[in-house]
């Protein structure tokens, strides 16, 4: 429903919706362990099943370290060669699907304003969705601000090669009802490369995990006010990342983390 594909205005589509809310909770109370994303869906999921708080565990999405190393200063020159982006830009990036709940107009938005204070800001989207963006492009940006702009189809093997041209990452998401138990991959695969982020609260755990490890920047993507304070301190924002950032994330955002706590409840199932 929160994507779209559902309207509750209509008779079929409020149907279907009930109907899978029922499904929903028939399936939670039915289980013998529940595992969600976040520490903020617990008590909705609770609610919901009836079920208690000792069968349900919280494993968020978690990325491979080893598969996303830290970006270095060589990494970052390679990157940004390979893409046509000036080695001494200011990168906002963006990585993942494009759709409307990824708010990238207030990306786009924000990169207008960091143009404005700075020239050399460039932005990066690592997107599959390359043709959407360009619409949005036409529809947010001037030619000139277009040409600072770089989108790049990559496969999963490749991301880790151009993430290191990205100095911040920008993870605006939508506030809804469900974006409560949602747990951005990317955040994960960013931390691991060194990358703090720009993200919105409401959206999961993103805003605790964010100040517990000081990796970026939490703010209202619908203010400019606040997308101002962003601009203004771009450079300190960028001096949360590096190797502090992957080794502080890893014992809760690593691969390892998610394998030990899944068999974790394996062993309470068994």
């Amino acid at each position: 429903m929160d994507k779209g594909g559902w309207d509750l205005n209509r008779l079929f589509d409020r149907l279907q919706y009930k109907y899978y809310k029922r499904v929903e909770r028939t399936l939670l109370i039915q289980s013998d362990h529940v595992v969600v994303l976040t520490n903020k869906v617990v008590d909705e999921v609770m609610k919901l099943g009836a079920i208690e708080k000792s069968k349900i565990t919280v494993i968020p999405c978690c990325a491979d370290y080893n598969h996303f190393p830290l970006s270095t200063d060589a990494h970052k020159i390679d990157a940004r060669i390979s893409l046509g982006i000036p080695t001494d830009a200011f990168v906002l990036g963006y990585l993942g699907s494009i759709g409307r709940m990824y708010l990238l107009d207030r990306f786009l938005h924000l990169f207008k304003l960091a143009v404005n204070a700075r020239k050399n800001c460039h932005a990066m989207l690592i997107t599959r969705d390359t043709s959407a963006f360009k619409q949005l492009m036409k529809a947010h940006l001037t030619p000139e601000l277009s040409s600072h702009v770089h989108v790049k189809s990559a496969s999963r093997d490749e991301v880790p090669v151009f993430l290191p041209a990205i100095d911040v990452m920008v993870s605006f998401i939508l506030s809804t009802y469900a974006r409560t138990g949602a747990s951005p991959t990317k955040m994960a695969e960013c931390f691991a490369s060194g990358i703090p982020v720009i993200a919105n609260p409401g959206v999961g755990d993103v805003k605790r995990v964010v100040d517990q490890l000081d990796g970026g920047w939490i703010v209202d993507p619908f203010s400019d006010a606040d997308l101002m304070e962003v601009v203004q301190n771009l450079d300190t924002i960028c001096l949360k990342g590096g190797q502090r950032l992957r080794d502080v994330s890893r014992p809760i955002l690593g691969l390892e983390y998610a394998t030990q706590s899944y068999q974790s409840v394996y062993d309470k199932l068994v």
